[in-house]
């Protein structure tokens, strides 16, 4: 720990050691060597230097001399004399002859200036003759010049005043009713924060470790206890248990803290309102008895207006009735002055123009028709700001309607209602919301996403879009202040959120859509289609002559498979068509035949797989896969029986196959696990298993028995779901052993695998397969083998497509008896499963907890969902059992949300496929489904190239026209290519698109030309809103259409909130409660609104709103700047900018008979707010991200060294020891200077700054084993620490934040105001070593170092924070009272700082430092003397001694002192109390822990007295410490 010194310059020697010498000081020196007349090679303090004399080089041998300067190389100085003892026999006092001996001991020159001050110092100075000696005798042990100032300085600092009563006058001469405030110690995090943190936490030491410091920081007693029991739990082994304990507490504490706090805002609410209740009833009550009495009877107005409520039955009493009601109510409207605004009582005339007002908007047919009455009519009689804002809103209100309804009505018609649009819109909605999520996962930060955040929230309905920004705002709050992690984490939830939301909408809307479109066939039969379509063209393929002939129904099937299967299909038609360009025609249909297959085999495979889908979601045979399971479970572990070693082996297999089986039979597994067990032990070990696995065998077969009774159960009372899958089993036997044929190198190779065919398939499908096999045979065996392995295949796939046509039939069958639900309703069943699943996942205690559900929704999913979330659990059940269960459950909880994802695609694209499929089903349906094709062909024309280019679809479109619609279109295209024929390509055009648009218009639908003529009616206002409404409500075609229902909606609740706003502007306006237009209360309110609103944003929109009325062009400026400033993050910069610009404001006013000057001064220092938490927080933003930067960076260095110091020992061993000691006094110089002298400990926690001064113990205990040359233990250490650097986390904390930006709003102040904050922060320090060194800073011990540095490195530009030492200063040069005891408690400070100069010359060095603590709301002077080492620079803090001296009303004097040798403490306790050491025994356990958390070994512990026994030596000692001050013995 570094101590840094005063008046330093270091000199040069000839060798590379230096020496660090001072000028002024007096060295004992042996001249070696003369060099030249006036310089000589002398050695001083073991070091030889060239040394210039001012007189002639003494001769070889010991001399005393003082050094004077230094010029380079060469050190100036003279030769000292000591004066001899009888020589100071000539002074003419005894205190005067044994000071100078005092000095002259020391080796200090005894000049006439020095004998003069001494002379002076003793007849002037305060004391006893004893303490000045005393003073001399330290003064001269530090070196110090023997002048009258800094004798006093010393003198005041050891005997004087203590600090603390010097600077409590000062205090009480500044302000004589000054009181301490309480430093609210608040949490360094909110128990939300502290939840969100252990969520996120894989390790639980740390969760136990942060858990407990939060419950010890504010007394959580529920949370401390809860610690001690996971503690336990963690110790056993439950760690899973331990978390969950903790997090229950934690979250119960939230719940409980957010109660109160709603409670006690409630309470507050309640009060105010009883206050205004009773004024009120005050107010109208004429007898001043009965006021008084109404005052009296209410709890709240005698705790609120207790002195009051006395002075005003006190001058009732005095016969002054008027004057005690006047009183209470003045003291009524002094609680309200920052509530309530002035109320202004209407008048009768503007009464009744208000009940006209009423009157009319009732009685209007519409609000129209009340807004221009109330224009005619009443707001030229009546002044009302408000009801005139009211008319103009509303009015804008309906202007807005009007022109939504509008739009809503040309867009009729431009989609068909039977239409995907919707649905599409909300999945591009859901893409939108996941997209932005992974980015907000992955981004650096939360402003990287702050563009795509506000264009979703543009697109999101409004509730959603608001939750989302709200967040957001949130979000970029925390990031300011540096909490960028816990920003992040609040931004992806809310976007979970919305995500969720919108999955929900999307499923909800896929249903909507499919509903309204009423689909006329099944997913089954969609799926039977497109696998009919498939084999189509497959047959044509084979027999077609090239790939060319085929293209155009290949092209048709690929627009209606599914994409991927799709996208294969083409692509095999172009690599066919391309071999067929190069000659290679056979091989171009064999390959495009054969991607035909495949795509005909997953075409089956998706029939069978819809239809187990359906069936399984109409026909429940949950009960019989959950006996199944339960088989499967008895098998397998009867399995692991027969083949393990022992039963205990299998014994938690056998645990947990118990809990799942019925009581009967769980009953027989345990009581045989027991049994075997048993006899295991006694060494029958086979007979164990023999009798064990005897048992499971008949559970077995009992649980088989089980498995086809339900099953029977099951098919007798649901519709035979099994007949599908014992068709599809048939589907699969025939298909395997098609492809065994294809493959095998004769028929006998397959023919036992056909024979097993042939009798599971009925008689048909047998004979023909057995017919095919027969004739094969009988081919092959005339050798021709080829066409019999052809006609076998041949046959089977005869028999595999009529198994699938048996399937869907089948299939079909069933879905018809069990009334089957929709396709999407059975997808949005899968979604349900997997959601609630991943919920269960994210809050259960580990995976294997929700095994079960998992496996019930893997057979409910698709196959390739099911294998994603099979194999998921059993990776996260591997990580689990390794010990990693926060990593398994998130990597879980993500394969989970992946399969979520695909399930809502799937429900959208099942929605659209069914939608797709489903031909429509009335006329206008038919009709609408043309004029989509005519419009889009129309569209095609009009930017195509020529007429030619767009043929097929104008033939296209014709042959689905009627036929005189499709006559016209023809005869057009025909024209049209005949006029491009001759060259006139545009009119060709031109004619052909406008014969499509004349068609258009035809086949427009009758409410569509209605829809346009009311659009034209309301622009041509010939029709008011309310009359559109009223006819769209009553056209039910129309009020159908797309987003036509959800605007009549809006324009009718728009309407309704129309009239209630004008009914709320004139009850407002009669009743006279409206804002007020004195500008002076207006500046009041916006003042107090930017020094109380946390949010600068907000603060600054309520204040530009309340003075909305008188905003003028200075305000507007201030605002916009104020915008600019928390823009950029500088919060008090911005308020102050707006605080100062309304005081300009107020001070144009004409003076206010209301308020007095002390009343405008209070509110002006008010606003500022020096002392707002808020504005604290923002202020120090950049200061906080800069500490963090600084630490990120110091540890990178350390950890760099680590690394380089591990690898030096492991290549090089014992050789690497003197460039591994070198890094490592690097690193702990690091790690000291930052635990130090960093800003980073200023925003630290108390756990991370005990880790730090742990690991600066740890690296220098490797230091000493490194020069011992114990390699292997000091590279284990040097591991550690570098472990623990990488697992810290660096997050400031907005309580330290506060503390600091606390100490620069003072600068603001005046010098006495500064001195009196200052002093309520410095007595009441944070427990830390950084903290308390800050405090030794605040004192002012350091100023003038301070000072120094910030004038070196900083500049003038940066003023450094002010110290109770610089305000002293500052006090000292106004006068009067308060400036004479501030020069005392200066003269003090400057003789600490005098004492804890450098000892030079010494071994040991000695510090005291005088700090005042408040200690039971009194300051006491704790003292502090420090022994240690001394190289120069450092304190050696592992050898040193401490001793804290307390002055205490309840014990007397308390002595600590702490004695380390080798970093093993020796702790003596001294106080003249008999119970003493009773008293404080509970405290040495909590001492001894704190102190070995920081490196140190606590020995022996002792208690004590302060008797001393007198030693008597002749020898005279260097001067050292004891408990109050210094002595000349060891």
């Amino acid at each position: 720990m570094e101590i840094r010194g005063y008046g330093h310059y270091r000199s040069a020697s000839s060798s590379s050691t230096t020496v660090t010498l001072k000028a002024g000081d007096v060295y004992e020196a042996v001249v070696k060597e003369q060099v030249s007349e006036k310089e000589a090679i002398v050695q001083l303090r073991g070091v030889d230097i060239r040394f210039r004399f001012e007189g002639d080089v003494p001769p070889s041998g010991r001399v005393k001399v003082q050094v004077t300067g230094g010029n380079g190389e060469v050190v100036e100085g003279k030769v000292v004399t000591p004066p001899s003892t009888s020589s100071f026999e000539t002074f003419e006092t005894p205190e005067l002859r044994q000071a100078a001996t005092i000095v002259a001991q020391k080796q200090l020159p005894l000049t006439r200036e020095t004998v003069e001050a001494l002379r002076t110092f003793l007849a002037e100075g305060k004391g006893t003759v004893e303490q000045k000696l005393e003073t001399i005798q330290i003064a001269a042990s530090k070196k110090l010049d023997m002048t009258v100032k800094q004798l006093q300085a010393v003198h005041e600092a050891l005997h004087g005043k203590p600090l603390s009563a010097s600077l409590h006058d000062i205090v009480r001469a500044i302000d004589a009713h000054f009181s301490f405030t309480p430093i609210a110690k608040q949490p360094s995090q909110t128990i939300s924060e502290l939840r969100t943190q252990l969520q996120q936490e894989k390790n639980i030491d740390r969760v136990i470790e942060w858990t407990k410091q939060f419950a010890e920081e504010n007394g959580h007693e529920e949370i401390a206890k809860a610690v001690r029991e996971a503690t336990v739990m963690k110790e056993r082994g439950h760690e899973s248990f331990a978390r969950s304990r903790i997090m229950q507490a934690v979250a119960m504490a939230e719940v409980n803290e957010k109660k109160t706090n709603d409670v006690q805002t409630e309470r507050a609410t309640t009060q105010e309102k009883q206050l205004q209740i009773i004024r009120q009833q005050i107010e109208r009550e004429p007898i001043v008895a009965k006021a008084i009495a109404i005052a009296k009877g209410s709890d709240v107005v005698r705790q609120t207006l207790g002195p009051a409520l006395q002075e005003a039955e006190q001058l009732y009493r005095s016969g002054q009735p008027l004057r005690a009601k006047q009183r209470l109510l003045e003291a009524f409207a002094s609680v309200e002055k920052n509530e309530d605004v002035p109320v202004q009582s209407a008048s009768p005339s503007q009464k009744q123009v208000i009940d006209e007002a009423k009157r009319i908007v009732r009685n209007a047919r519409h609000v129209e028709d009340a807004v221009r009455q109330l224009k005619e009519t009443v707001l030229p009689r009546i002044e009302s700001k408000e009801l005139y804002e009211a008319v103009e809103r509303v009015q804008q209100l309906g202007e807005k309607a009007k022109n939504d309804l509008i739009q809503a009505l040309r867009t009729v018609g431009d989609q068909p209602s039977k239409s995907t649009l919707p649905l599409e819109r909300k999945e591009a909605q859901l893409k939108q919301v996941v997209d932005l999520r992974k980015q907000a996962e992955s981004d650096p930060n939360v402003k990287a996403v702050e563009a795509q955040v506000r264009e979703i929230v543009r697109a999101l309905p409004v509730e959603q879009g608001e939750k989302l920004a709200r967040a957001f705002d949130q979000a970029k709050q925390l990031e300011t202040v540096g909490r960028s992690v816990e920003a992040r984490q609040q931004l992806v939830q809310a976007l979970r959120t919305v995500e969720e939301e919108a999955i929900a909408d999307v499923v909800r809307t896929a249903k909507e859509v499919v509903r309204a479109n009423a689909p006329t066939s099944t997913p089954l039969e969609a799926k039977e289609t497109q696998l009919k379509q498939v084999v189509e063209v497959r047959k044509q393929a084979e027999s077609a002559p090239n790939v060319r002939v085929v293209e155009a129904q290949v092209r048709e099937v690929v627009r209606t498979l599914p994409t991927e299967q799709a996208e294969k299909v083409a692509r095999a038609l172009e690599q066919a068509k391309q071999l067929e360009t190069v000659g290679r025609s056979v091989e171009a249909r064999q390959q495009f035949v054969q991607a035909l297959r495949t795509v005909e085999e997953e075409a089956v495979a998706d029939v069978v797989r819809t239809a187990k889908e359906v069936v399984r979601a109409n026909a429940p045979t949950t009960a019989v896969e959950a006996k199944e399971s339960q088989l499967k479970q008895v098998t397998d572990v009867r399995k692991q029986a027969e083949s393990a070693p022992t039963m205990k082996a299998v014994e938690p297999q056998v645990r947990e196959l118990t809990r799942t089986l019925p009581a009967d039979e769980g009953e027989k597994v345990a009581r045989a696990l027991e049994q075997a067990k048993q006899l295991e032990t006694v060494g029958r070990s086979v007979e164990a298993r023999q009798q064990f696995v005897q048992a499971l065998r008949t559970v077995e077969e009992e649980a088989v028995a089980d498995v086809v009774r339900t099953a029977k159960e099951v098919v007798r009372a649901n519709a035979p779901s099994t007949v599908v899958e014992a068709k599809e089993s048939q589907l699969k036997q025939v298909t395997e052993v098609r492809k065994q044929a294809e493959s095998a190198p004769t028929m006998k190779a397959v023919e036992p695998q056909v024979r097993e065919v042939v009798r599971a398939l009925p008689a048909n499908e047998a004979e023909k397969v057995a017919r095919a096999l027969e004739q094969a045979k009988q081919l092959e065996t005339v050798g021709r083998s080829v066409e019999a392995r052809q006609q076998l295949v041949q046959g089977l796939r005869t028999v595999e497509e009529e198994a699938v046509a048996d399937v869907v039939r089948t299939a079909k069958e069933v879905v018809r008896a069990n009334a089957p639900a929709t396709a999407v309703e059975a997808k949005e069943s899968q979604l349900k499963q997997v959601t609630d699943v991943r919920k269960q996942a994210e809050s259960a205690p580990n995976v294997r907890a929700i095994e079960p559900q998992v496996r019930e929704v893997v057979r409910a999913l698709p196959a390739n969902e099911a294998e994603k979330v099979a194999r998921a659990l059993e990776q996260a059940k591997q990580l689990e059992t390794a010990g990693r269960s926060v990593e398994a459950r998130q990597q879980f909880v993500q394969a989970l949300r992946t399969v979520e994802e695909e399930a809502v695609a799937d429900v959208v694209r099942t929605a659209k496929e069914v939608i797709r499929t489903n031909a429509p089903t009335t006329a206008l349906e038919a009709k609408e489904t043309q004029l989509k094709q005519v419009a889009e062909v129309r569209k095609q024309a009009e930017s195509a190239p020529n007429v030619r280019a767009i043929e097929p679809q104008v033939r296209e479109v014709a042959r689905t026209l009627p036929a005189n619609e499709a006559e016209k279109v023809i005869q057009a295209l025909n024209q049209a290519k005949l006029f491009e024929a001759v060259g006139r390509g545009a009119e060709a055009q031109q004619k052909l698109v406008q014969t499509l648009r004349a068609i258009e218009q035809q086949l427009v639908p009758e409410y569509v030309h209605r829809a346009n003529m009311i659009a034209d009616r309301l622009e041509q206002q010939t029709m008011t809103l309310a009359e559109a409404v009223r006819e769209l409500q009553g056209d039910a075609t129309l009020a159908k259409q797309p987003n036509m229902a959800q605007t009549l909606q809006q324009v009718t609740q728009m309407l309704d909130k129309q009239r209630q706003q004008l009914f709320t502007a004139l009850v407002i306006t009669e009743s006279g409660k409206r804002v007020t237009n004195d500008v002076r209360v207006a500046i009041a309110q916006a003042m107090k609104t930017i020094q109380k609103e946390p949010n600068v944003k907000e603060a600054l929109n309520v204040a530009r709103a309340q003075l909305a009325q008188h905003m003028e062009p200075s305000l507007h400026e201030a605002f916009a700047r104020a915008d600019e400033l928390a823009e950029n993050g500088r919060e008090m910069a911005a308020r102050q900018t707006v605080v100062q610009a309304l005081q300009q404001v107020e001070q144009t006013l004409l003076p206010n008979n209301t308020s007095t000057a002390d009343d405008a001064a209070y509110e002006s220092l008010a606003a500022l707010g020096l002392q707002s938490k808020d504005i604290i927080v923002q202020t120090v933003t950049k200061r906080m991200a800069e500490a963090t930067k600084q630490f990120q960076q110091t540890k990178r260095d350390m950890m760099r060294n680590l690394e380089a110091i591990d690898h030096l020992i492991t290549q090089y061993k014992q050789a690497a020891r003197p460039q591994a000691k070198q890094l490592l006094e690097t690193t702990i110089k690091q790690l000291d200077q930052t635990i130090l002298k960093s800003d980073a400990m200023l925003f630290a926690d108390m756990t991370m700054e005990k880790k730090l001064l742990q690991a600066s113990s740890q690296l220098a205990e490797a230091k000493k084993l490194l020069e011992k040359g114990q390699m292997t233990e000091a590279q284990k250490i040097v591991k550690q620490v570098k472990s623990t650097l990488e697992q810290m986390q660096f997050k400031p904390s907005d309580v330290k934040v506060k503390h600091f930006v606390d100490a620069q709003s003072l600068k603001q102040q005046a010098p006495e105001q500064a001195l009196l904050a200052q002093w309520n922060d410095v007595v009441q320090p944070e427990p830390s070593a950084r903290h308390m060194l800050q405090t030794i800073r605040r004192l002012g011990l350091m100023h003038e170092t301070d000072m120094a540095n910030a004038l070196v490195f900083n500049g003038e530009s940066e003023q450094t924070e002010d110290t109770m030492k610089g305000l002293l200063m500052k006090l000292a040069q106004t006068g009067g009272e308060a400036a004479k005891q501030a020069e005392q408690a200066l003269t003090n400070m400057t003789g600490q700082q005098l004492l804890n100069k450098n000892d030079q010359g010494s071994a040991m060095q000695t510090l005291f430092f005088t700090i005042p603590l408040l200690l039971q709301k009194e300051v006491k002077d704790v003292k502090v003397y420090v022994n240690a080492r001394n190289d120069g620079k450092r304190v050696d803090w592992e050898n040193c001694s401490l001793y804290f001296l307390l002055e205490t009303k309840k014990l007397g004097d308390v002595g600590v002192l702490l004695s380390a040798n080798e970093r093993t403490i020796s702790v003596t306790f001294r106080n003249d109390r008999e119970d003493f050491a009773e008293r404080m025994r509970p405290l040495i356990e909590t001492a001894t822990k704190r102190l070995e958390d920081i490196g140190y070994r606590v020995g022996h512990v002792q208690f004590t007295t302060f008797e001393k026994k007198e030693e008597k030596t002749n020898e005279p000692k260097r001067a050292t410490w004891t408990e109050k001050g210094y002595d000349f013995t060891i």
